[in-house]
């Protein structure tokens, strides 16, 4: 076989290798972290404000996950004053598996059923309000 043919086999083959690579690339779905990504970041300040609010707290806001159900103790500063606020589950994988759930809140501890969320690991973003004031709380869970 010539130099000529091998080095026309060695593009050739290089060609389809890359071809077969943009291929997959583009099978693959590309998700920002919200539809409204860049009006959410024009807030970010808020959240800002938010956290450094959470983080001045002498008590700060437990949640635990077991069987399912996440447990959420809010700090005792607060027990005697209505709670309300909401609970983001964010799917970093899969968008579609995503879930916004309201908290429940009595006398500062709430008990919220996870059967609907998929097995994974979630992004848990809880945005919570006492009276006027806003808390932001985020951490990782993992549902079994």
């Amino acid at each position: 076989m010539s130099w000529g043919i091998k080095i026309t086999c060695l593009y050739s083959g290089f060609v389809l290798f890359i071809a077969f690579l943009v291929s997959l690339t583009m099978r693959e779905r590309s998700e920002l972290v919200t539809p409204d990504y860049y009006a959410q970041e024009l807030k970010y300040q808020e959240k800002v404000d938010q956290l450094e609010r959470t983080a001045n707290l002498k008590e700060p806001l437990r949640w635990e996950l077991k069987d399912r159900r996440l447990y959420l103790n809010f700090p005792d500063t607060f027990a005697s004053r209505a709670i309300n606020g909401s609970i983001r589950f964010f799917r970093p994988s899969d968008a579609r598996m995503d879930a916004i759930i309201a908290i429940p809140v009595n006398a500062g501890k709430t008990e919220i059923p996870l059967g609907k969320l998929h097995q994974g690991m979630y992004n848990m973003q809880i945005s919570w309000q006492v009276d006027t004031t806003v808390y932001y709380n985020a951490g990782f869970i993992q549902i079994q």
